[in-house]
């Protein structure tokens, strides 16, 4: 098994046997620490993926009352009532969908990079990149730029993991030719 946060700490080559194997994952180790993606699209867009929950207790919220008032026919009222606010719950919900879509949390393009909420950071400002994963689906990401300014945004629930946004955002920064690229991808747990 490979030991990733171990990456530098290479023990010494066997004599006889075993030395094909302990290249091979060295190399292999390497490779998914500073490797990249030949063909890279031409926009990579990451977004919240939480939204099925809404729809599941949407549902839950439209059809139990619906059924429950189907059996009294004199409290047809207090059925129109639910289903008013069952339909704010799904407009809501739409709305939050819809939202999710036109505005992603992350985007990388050949133009530079795009966080929600904040300006476009053109590639050739970016001095260094660095992504750490926290947990599944969480990652951090840190751009330093080329005046030192340190940007650092979390990513909750994002439809990738930490190691793919890593190397798609390695990736782009290698074409694009931004000087120092650090992504760091053995640090699986939330730093201190």
């Amino acid at each position: 098994m490979l030991d990733f946060n171990n990456i530098y700490n290479y023990p010494p080559l066997p004599d006889k046997k075993g030395w094909k194997e302990a290249i091979t994952e060295r190399r292999l180790l390497r490779k998914l620490r500073f490797g990249s993606m030949n063909q890279i699209p031409a926009k990579a867009v990451f977004r919240k993926t939480n939204i099925q929950i809404w729809f599941i207790l949407i549902l839950a919220v439209i059809v139990v009352p619906a059924v429950i008032m189907m059996e009294k026919d004199n409290q047809k009222y207090v059925l129109s009532i639910k289903l008013f606010m069952a339909a704010i719950f799904v407009i809501g919900a739409l709305i939050k969908l819809i939202l999710g879509y036109i505005f992603p949390e992350l985007t990388l393009s050949n133009k530079g990079v795009k966080i929600f909420g904040r300006e476009l950071i053109v590639w050739n400002d970016i001095k260094r990149i660095k992504t750490v994963g926290l947990y599944a689906g969480d990652a951090r990401l840190i751009i330093v730029k080329r005046n030192n300014k340190r940007i650092t945004e979390d990513f909750k629930n994002l439809n990738t993991n930490s190691y793919k946004l890593a190397l798609i955002a390695r990736s782009f920064a290698k074409k694009y030719k931004t000087r120092d690229i650090l992504l760091l991808l053995n640090n699986i747990k939330q730093p201190v």
